[in-house]
Protein backbone atom coordinates (compact mmCIF):
# COMPACT_ATOMS: atom_id res chain seq x y z
CA UNK A 1 0.00 0.00 0.00
CA UNK A 2 1.33 3.35 -1.06
CA UNK A 3 2.16 5.78 2.15
CA UNK A 4 -0.61 8.48 2.25
CA UNK A 5 -0.53 11.39 4.77
CA UNK A 6 -4.20 9.71 6.37
CA UNK A 7 -1.50 6.42 6.76
CA UNK A 8 0.71 8.86 8.86
CA UNK A 9 -1.87 10.44 11.13
CA UNK A 10 -3.67 6.58 11.94
CA UNK A 11 -0.08 5.51 12.81
CA UNK A 12 0.75 8.32 14.52
CA UNK A 13 -2.56 7.60 16.62
CA UNK A 14 -1.39 4.35 16.88
CA UNK A 15 1.41 5.64 18.66
CA UNK A 16 -0.06 7.79 20.69
CA UNK A 17 -2.47 5.17 22.29
CA UNK A 18 -5.26 7.56 20.99
CA UNK A 19 -6.92 5.11 17.93
CA UNK A 20 -9.78 3.92 19.97
CA UNK A 21 -12.17 6.04 18.23
CA UNK A 22 -11.93 6.68 14.27
CA UNK A 23 -10.12 9.46 13.65
CA UNK A 24 -9.25 10.07 17.34
CA UNK A 25 -10.04 12.00 20.28
CA UNK A 26 -7.08 14.07 21.25
CA UNK A 27 -4.57 13.91 18.34
CA UNK A 28 -6.71 14.61 15.42
CA UNK A 29 -5.79 14.60 11.82
CA UNK A 30 -6.08 18.98 12.32
CA UNK A 31 -4.01 18.39 15.37
CA UNK A 32 -1.44 16.12 13.94
CA UNK A 33 -1.18 18.47 10.39
CA UNK A 34 1.43 21.00 11.73
CA UNK A 35 3.70 18.48 13.15
CA UNK A 36 3.38 16.04 10.23
CA UNK A 37 4.22 19.45 8.06
CA UNK A 38 7.28 19.85 9.70
CA UNK A 39 8.37 16.48 9.59
CA UNK A 40 7.71 16.27 5.88
CA UNK A 41 9.82 19.44 5.75
CA UNK A 42 13.01 17.89 7.03
CA UNK A 43 12.69 14.76 5.39
CA UNK A 44 12.57 16.22 2.26
CA UNK A 45 15.31 18.72 2.66
CA UNK A 46 17.54 16.18 4.16
CA UNK A 47 17.00 14.22 0.82
CA UNK A 48 17.57 17.14 -1.67
CA UNK A 49 21.00 18.10 0.16
CA UNK A 50 21.84 13.96 -0.37
CA UNK A 51 20.40 13.97 -4.07
CA UNK A 52 17.97 11.31 -3.39
CA UNK A 53 15.65 11.24 -6.45
CA UNK A 54 12.60 13.44 -6.95
CA UNK A 55 9.40 13.11 -5.83
CA UNK A 56 7.13 12.42 -8.34
CA UNK A 57 3.01 12.81 -8.53
CA UNK A 58 0.56 12.55 -11.13
CA UNK A 59 -2.79 14.52 -10.92
CA UNK A 60 -5.73 14.46 -13.06
CA UNK A 61 -8.05 17.10 -14.38
CA UNK A 62 -11.24 17.30 -16.64
CA UNK A 63 -10.38 20.59 -18.35
CA UNK A 64 -13.40 22.15 -19.91
CA UNK A 65 -13.72 23.36 -23.28
CA UNK A 66 -12.48 26.37 -24.44
CA UNK A 67 -10.25 26.85 -21.40
CA UNK A 68 -6.90 28.60 -22.17
CA UNK A 69 -5.97 28.88 -18.03
CA UNK A 70 -5.53 26.35 -14.91
CA UNK A 71 -4.08 27.23 -12.09
CA UNK A 72 -2.53 24.32 -10.26
CA UNK A 73 -5.10 24.30 -6.83
CA UNK A 74 -7.80 24.75 -8.98
CA UNK A 75 -6.91 21.09 -10.05
CA UNK A 76 -6.01 20.00 -6.13
CA UNK A 77 -2.16 20.33 -7.21
CA UNK A 78 -0.29 22.54 -3.89
CA UNK A 79 2.94 21.27 -4.33
CA UNK A 80 3.98 21.81 -7.65
CA UNK A 81 7.81 22.34 -7.96
CA UNK A 82 8.05 22.01 -11.64
CA UNK A 83 6.21 20.02 -14.44
CA UNK A 84 7.27 17.10 -16.22
CA UNK A 85 4.59 16.85 -18.79
CA UNK A 86 1.05 16.83 -19.49
CA UNK A 87 -1.01 14.34 -21.19
CA UNK A 88 -4.77 14.50 -22.45
CA UNK A 89 -7.52 12.03 -24.10
CA UNK A 90 -10.65 13.13 -25.31
CA UNK A 91 -14.22 11.19 -25.70
CA UNK A 92 -14.31 10.30 -22.13
CA UNK A 93 -17.64 9.31 -19.88
CA UNK A 94 -18.37 10.46 -16.70
CA UNK A 95 -20.01 8.41 -13.65
CA UNK A 96 -21.07 9.63 -10.79
CA UNK A 97 -20.76 7.36 -7.86
CA UNK A 98 -23.05 6.33 -4.76
CA UNK A 99 -21.10 3.72 -3.15
CA UNK A 100 -17.97 2.32 -2.64
CA UNK A 101 -17.07 -0.95 -0.63
CA UNK A 102 -13.54 -2.21 0.39
CA UNK A 103 -12.84 -5.87 -0.28
CA UNK A 104 -9.45 -7.56 0.12
CA UNK A 105 -7.28 -6.25 -2.00
CA UNK A 106 -9.98 -4.68 -4.69
CA UNK A 107 -12.76 -1.82 -4.07
CA UNK A 108 -16.39 -2.61 -5.03
CA UNK A 109 -17.58 0.73 -6.60
CA UNK A 110 -21.21 1.18 -7.35
CA UNK A 111 -22.01 3.86 -10.36
CA UNK A 112 -25.01 3.68 -12.07
CA UNK A 113 -24.80 2.92 -15.62
CA UNK A 114 -21.04 3.47 -16.22
CA UNK A 115 -20.83 2.14 -19.12
CA UNK A 116 -17.95 0.06 -18.84
CA UNK A 117 -16.41 -3.23 -20.12
CA UNK A 118 -13.85 -5.42 -17.67
CA UNK A 119 -10.75 -4.15 -19.15
CA UNK A 120 -10.80 -0.86 -19.12
CA UNK A 121 -9.14 1.92 -17.23
CA UNK A 122 -10.88 4.52 -15.09
CA UNK A 123 -9.48 7.26 -13.23
CA UNK A 124 -11.61 7.84 -9.67
CA UNK A 125 -11.38 11.07 -8.14
CA UNK A 126 -12.96 12.83 -4.69
CA UNK A 127 -14.31 9.46 -3.00
CA UNK A 128 -15.57 10.95 0.61
CA UNK A 129 -14.37 9.13 3.58
CA UNK A 130 -11.84 6.39 1.48
CA UNK A 131 -8.25 6.87 1.64
CA UNK A 132 -6.60 5.13 -1.31
CA UNK A 133 -8.86 4.99 -4.35
CA UNK A 134 -7.55 8.39 -6.16
CA UNK A 135 -6.02 7.48 -9.15
CA UNK A 136 -6.24 5.01 -12.70
CA UNK A 137 -7.35 1.65 -12.38
CA UNK A 138 -7.86 -1.10 -14.33
CA UNK A 139 -11.45 -2.78 -13.48
CA UNK A 140 -13.76 -5.89 -13.80
CA UNK A 141 -17.39 -5.41 -14.41
CA UNK A 142 -19.94 -6.83 -12.63
CA UNK A 143 -22.97 -5.40 -13.92
CA UNK A 144 -24.32 -2.33 -15.22
CA UNK A 145 -23.82 -0.23 -12.40
CA UNK A 146 -21.15 -1.87 -9.96
CA UNK A 147 -17.43 -2.80 -10.91
CA UNK A 148 -14.22 -3.29 -8.79
CA UNK A 149 -10.92 -1.63 -9.09
CA UNK A 150 -8.21 -4.13 -9.09
CA UNK A 151 -5.51 -4.18 -6.83
CA UNK A 152 -6.91 -1.63 -4.81
CA UNK A 153 -5.95 -1.08 -0.81
CA UNK A 154 -7.72 1.50 0.58
CA UNK A 155 -8.70 2.53 4.33
CA UNK A 156 -11.60 3.72 5.63
CA UNK A 157 -15.77 3.97 4.89
CA UNK A 158 -17.84 5.67 1.87
CA UNK A 159 -19.47 9.21 3.02
CA UNK A 160 -20.01 10.38 -0.55
CA UNK A 161 -19.38 11.57 -3.67
CA UNK A 162 -17.04 10.78 -6.47
CA UNK A 163 -16.71 10.18 -9.95
CA UNK A 164 -15.42 7.45 -12.32
CA UNK A 165 -14.17 8.64 -15.54
CA UNK A 166 -13.67 6.43 -18.53
CA UNK A 167 -11.20 7.54 -21.21
CA UNK A 168 -11.83 7.52 -24.93
CA UNK A 169 -8.38 5.51 -25.12
CA UNK A 170 -4.86 6.35 -23.72
CA UNK A 171 -3.03 9.11 -22.92
CA UNK A 172 -1.45 11.29 -25.67
CA UNK A 173 1.28 13.62 -24.77
CA UNK A 174 0.93 17.59 -25.28
CA UNK A 175 4.29 19.10 -26.85
CA UNK A 176 5.17 22.07 -24.18
CA UNK A 177 5.91 25.33 -25.94
CA UNK A 178 7.36 28.69 -24.83
CA UNK A 179 4.37 30.77 -26.42
CA UNK A 180 1.42 30.11 -28.94
CA UNK A 181 2.35 33.21 -31.07
CA UNK A 182 5.95 31.04 -31.61
CA UNK A 183 3.16 28.67 -33.69
CA UNK A 184 2.41 28.24 -37.19
CA UNK A 185 -1.41 29.22 -37.18
CA UNK A 186 -1.88 25.37 -39.05
CA UNK A 187 -1.62 24.23 -35.38
CA UNK A 188 -5.01 25.51 -33.97
CA UNK A 189 -5.72 21.71 -34.14
CA UNK A 190 -3.01 20.26 -31.88
CA UNK A 191 -3.45 20.13 -28.40
CA UNK A 192 -0.49 22.21 -26.77
CA UNK A 193 0.48 23.83 -23.69
CA UNK A 194 2.76 26.49 -21.69
CA UNK A 195 3.85 26.49 -18.52
CA UNK A 196 4.28 30.63 -17.29
CA UNK A 197 4.38 32.50 -14.32
CA UNK A 198 3.08 29.16 -12.03
CA UNK A 199 0.30 28.62 -14.55
CA UNK A 200 -0.50 26.51 -17.13
CA UNK A 201 -1.64 27.84 -20.66
CA UNK A 202 -3.68 26.00 -22.93
CA UNK A 203 -4.26 26.44 -27.14
CA UNK A 204 -9.01 26.28 -26.79
CA UNK A 205 -10.16 23.58 -27.39
CA UNK A 206 -13.23 22.15 -28.78
CA UNK A 207 -14.15 19.56 -26.51
CA UNK A 208 -13.59 18.55 -22.90
CA UNK A 209 -10.00 16.83 -22.85
CA UNK A 210 -9.00 14.36 -19.47
CA UNK A 211 -5.86 15.65 -18.00
CA UNK A 212 -2.66 13.66 -16.58
CA UNK A 213 -0.54 16.17 -14.91
CA UNK A 214 2.69 14.28 -13.96
CA UNK A 215 5.29 16.87 -11.75
CA UNK A 216 8.36 17.06 -9.58
CA UNK A 217 6.80 17.60 -6.45
CA UNK A 218 8.29 20.63 -3.95
CA UNK A 219 8.95 20.60 -0.27
CA UNK A 220 5.44 21.93 0.50
CA UNK A 221 3.46 19.06 2.20
CA UNK A 222 0.57 17.47 0.72
CA UNK A 223 -2.27 18.26 2.89
CA UNK A 224 -5.14 16.26 1.20
CA UNK A 225 -5.12 12.98 3.40
CA UNK A 226 -5.38 10.47 0.47
CA UNK A 227 -2.26 12.19 -1.09
CA UNK A 228 0.26 9.62 -1.83
CA UNK A 229 3.67 10.71 0.39
CA UNK A 230 5.72 9.96 -2.57
CA UNK A 231 8.69 8.73 -0.49
CA UNK A 232 9.65 5.07 -0.30
CA UNK A 233 9.34 3.54 3.49
CA UNK A 234 8.84 6.83 4.77
CA UNK A 235 5.82 5.97 7.34
CA UNK A 236 7.86 4.89 9.85
CA UNK A 237 9.94 7.58 10.36
CA UNK A 238 7.17 10.14 9.67
CA UNK A 239 4.89 8.66 11.99
CA UNK A 240 6.93 8.77 14.58
CA UNK A 241 8.21 11.77 14.55
CA UNK A 242 5.00 13.29 13.76
CA UNK A 243 3.49 11.71 16.93
CA UNK A 244 6.65 12.95 19.14
CA UNK A 245 6.06 16.69 17.96
CA UNK A 246 2.33 16.34 18.77
CA UNK A 247 2.86 15.20 22.70
CA UNK A 248 5.46 17.02 23.07
CA UNK A 249 3.09 20.31 22.42
CA UNK A 250 0.57 18.35 24.44
CA UNK A 251 3.20 18.84 27.38
CA UNK A 252 4.18 14.52 27.43
CA UNK A 253 7.95 15.49 27.76
CA UNK A 254 8.48 11.32 28.16
CA UNK A 255 6.61 9.79 25.46
CA UNK A 256 7.87 12.72 22.88
CA UNK A 257 11.83 12.02 24.02
CA UNK A 258 11.07 8.25 23.40
CA UNK A 259 9.27 8.86 20.45
CA UNK A 260 12.01 11.23 18.90
CA UNK A 261 14.97 9.41 19.79
CA UNK A 262 13.50 6.54 17.59
CA UNK A 263 12.81 8.97 14.83
CA UNK A 264 16.25 10.76 14.98
CA UNK A 265 18.43 9.25 17.23
CA UNK A 266 19.76 9.66 20.78
CA UNK A 267 20.63 13.28 19.67
CA UNK A 268 17.48 14.07 18.89
CA UNK A 269 18.25 16.29 15.64
CA UNK A 270 18.30 16.43 12.18
CA UNK A 271 22.03 17.85 11.30
CA UNK A 272 22.84 14.55 13.08
CA UNK A 273 20.44 11.91 11.38
CA UNK A 274 20.85 8.14 13.42
CA UNK A 275 17.61 6.40 13.97
CA UNK A 276 14.97 5.89 11.51
CA UNK A 277 15.79 9.18 9.71
CA UNK A 278 19.31 7.21 8.81
CA UNK A 279 17.54 3.87 7.69
CA UNK A 280 15.60 5.78 5.52
CA UNK A 281 18.44 7.84 3.94
CA UNK A 282 20.69 4.82 3.79
CA UNK A 283 17.90 2.92 1.98
CA UNK A 284 17.32 5.30 -0.32
CA UNK A 285 21.06 6.51 -0.94
CA UNK A 286 21.38 2.55 -2.05
CA UNK A 287 18.79 2.67 -4.42
CA UNK A 288 20.27 5.61 -5.62
CA UNK A 289 23.16 3.90 -6.09
CA UNK A 290 21.50 1.25 -8.08
CA UNK A 291 20.47 3.68 -10.99
CA UNK A 292 22.86 3.98 -13.74
CA UNK A 293 24.66 7.77 -13.28
CA UNK A 294 23.31 9.23 -16.52
CA UNK A 295 19.99 7.92 -15.30
CA UNK A 296 20.19 9.81 -11.41
CA UNK A 297 18.98 13.19 -12.68
CA UNK A 298 16.57 13.88 -15.26
CA UNK A 299 17.90 16.08 -18.20
CA UNK A 300 17.64 19.55 -17.10
CA UNK A 301 16.47 20.65 -20.65
CA UNK A 302 12.83 20.81 -21.88
CA UNK A 303 12.13 20.99 -25.76
CA UNK A 304 11.50 24.48 -27.17
CA UNK A 305 9.24 24.40 -29.96
CA UNK A 306 9.57 27.41 -32.43
CA UNK A 307 7.25 27.53 -35.86
CA UNK A 308 9.76 24.23 -37.37
CA UNK A 309 12.68 24.42 -35.28
CA UNK A 310 12.94 22.13 -31.77
CA UNK A 311 15.60 23.51 -29.71
CA UNK A 312 16.78 22.51 -26.29
CA UNK A 313 17.16 24.43 -22.78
Amino acid sequence: MKTTVQAVYDQARSLLGDDQITGGEVFTNTALQPHFQKAYRSLYRIMASLGNPYIERDAFYTLAANTTYLDPATAGITDLAEPLFVEWRSGFFVASITNAVVGSGFVTITAPAHGCVSGDQVVIGGIGGLVGTDGIWGITVSDANTFTLNGCIATGAYTSGGTATRGGGQFQRMNAVDRFDDLASGNVGKYEYTWLQDVFGFRPSTVSLELRISYLASGNPPTGTSTTIGIDDSLDFLSTYSAGLAIASKGGQDRANELLIEALGPRKTEQNPDGMLLALLQAGIKRLQRIPPEQRRRQPFRRRITNSTTLYY
